[in-house]
């Protein structure tokens, strides 16, 4: 493909006659005519863009041709490599049959790639690039969201990238911290996954009570960051005077702590209880609000979503760690506070082979559940539970405990970070098996001696 500049090709007087039907020039007689050329003339190229990765592209032509052409635009890339011809629908021969300006679009370009757009014309089977020549380039957007689910450690911020169809190989999600201006320095940074719709959501964990946060949207291409506006917003104040737990109208009273002869102790009863016999709240894995109902189990019933980088979000974080006790997403830490943790999978298992398991019911309650007692005689009550595995929706099996450890479990041939370790009581015998995360669980708190 040749490069060049339109030029003339006759410019001066010409006649037609029709002598035996064929045109000549004769030199008895001249008439004066119009000038006609060989490549006709662009205008400077108008480029506008848009968020879905097209491109319009404008000019004005002019001249009137000897031959008739077909004209269009040429796409390279910065690499100077051929992209994409686009060709207007009818040829040009005579200015005046031809519509201008001739806009045309060239579409799926890429975002912060540096495009150079030519006119181009076709030639007795030969492409020919003209000038003027334009380059451009298209941003890719980041959009900062708002702010949902405030607590006093957790707060879900939202965003948007787009076009959507343009983010191969880009990072991108919440940058937050204490201090503003945010960059990579003084913010943290936490990767999302977008829908279709380029809308995405980060859970930000581990924050301290009655603090004012700022965050952005972020995107990170290659080296290069960029930020979308920065927002504030406030975790909630602690109420040190509030038995509540919103996650189950039950009072939040700390239960004492049982020495059993083993390594740690355990506490005198669940977490959303205030004795012994009752069964407290049903929680999913790593929510240390304890109000999170969204699950993956059946489409039919409310909180039903199959955003599986959501659920994970939600319950223990997307990169969850193995072991969560005593963290910012350990339910038992966050809600009693002190020393009071999640029991390990090891700490279930040395309750499980070294206490005496006898499976009673209460029968002036109809509780029914297990009596454990340890090596020194001293023993704690453990109700049934049930479990919830959809929504607010409670399977209630009286004769069946269902209790999370805090560690995740891991099994790299079932989905390893959907599911966490828990312990299952029945009338038989204890025993650890595994459920997904977003199932609700009793929680039985322990500490360290």
């Amino acid at each position: 493909m040749a490069n060049i500049s339109p030029c003339a090709f006759v410019n001066g007087e010409k006649i037609w006659s029709a002598e035996e039907g064929k045109n000549h020039f004769s030199l008895s007689k001249t008439v004066p005519i119009r000038t006609i050329y060989l490549f006709p003339e662009f205008s400077e190229l108008a480029i506008q863009t848009d968020i879905s990765g097209k491109a319009d592209i404008s000019s004005t032509v002019t001249r009137d041709l000897i031959f008739p052409q077909q004209i269009g635009y040429a796409l390279y890339d910065d690499n100077n490599e051929l992209k994409e011809i686009v060709y207007a629908p009818d040829k040009l021969q005579f200015n005046k049959d031809f519509k201008n300006p001739m806009n045309l679009s060239l579409d799926h370009l890429k975002h912060n790639t540096q495009y150079t757009v030519y006119p181009i014309i076709q030639h007795q089977e030969q492409e020919y690039l003209a000038n003027p020549a334009k380059t451009f380039k298209i941003d890719l957007n980041i959009m900062t969201g708002n702010t949902t689910d405030i607590s006093t450690d957790v707060a879900v911020c939202h965003g948007r990238i787009f076009p959507i169809e343009n983010i191969s190989g880009i990072t991108y999600g919440i940058c937050y911290g204490t201090a503003a201006p945010l960059s990579t320095e003084n913010g943290k940074l936490i990767e999302a996954t977008a829908d279709e719709d380029g809308n995405f959501k980060a859970m930000l964990s581990g924050l301290k009570e009655n603090t004012s946060y700022y965050y952005c949207a972020y995107m990170q291409t290659g080296d290069s960051f960029y930020y979308g506006e920065t927002k504030t917003f406030q975790t909630e104040k602690e109420d040190k005077n509030d038995n509540t737990d919103d996650g189950n109208n039950t009072n939040v009273t700390q239960g004492e702590a049982i020495d059993l002869g083993l390594s740690v102790k355990w506490a005198s009863h669940n977490i959303g209880a205030s004795k012994p016999e009752e069964a407290g709240g049903l929680y999913g894995w790593g929510d240390p609000t304890g109000t999170h109902l969204e699950h993956g189990w059946n489409s039919s019933q409310p909180y039903y979503t199959d955003d599986r980088d959501l659920l994970q979000t939600i319950y223990g974080g997307l990169n969850a760690p193995d072991n969560i006790t005593k963290t910012s997403r350990d339910i038992a830490h966050v809600k009693w506070g002190g020393e009071w943790r999640m029991p390990t999978k090891t700490e279930w298992e040395e309750l499980m082979t070294k206490c005496k398991w006898e499976y009673i019911s209460l029968s002036d309650q109809k509780i029914f559940g297990a009596k454990v007692t340890g090596p020194n005689g001293n023993s704690i009550f453990l109700p049934a539970t049930g479990i919830r595995e959809s929504g607010p929706n409670i399977v209630v099996q009286t004769d069946q405990q269902f209790y999370w450890t805090s560690n995740r479990y891991i099994n790299t041939d079932d989905e390893p970070d959907y599911w966490a370790h828990i312990a299952f009581c029945s009338r038989w015998q204890p025993i650890l098996s595994s459920a997904c995360r977003f199932m609700g669980c009793g929680v039985r708190p322990v500490m360290d001696k």
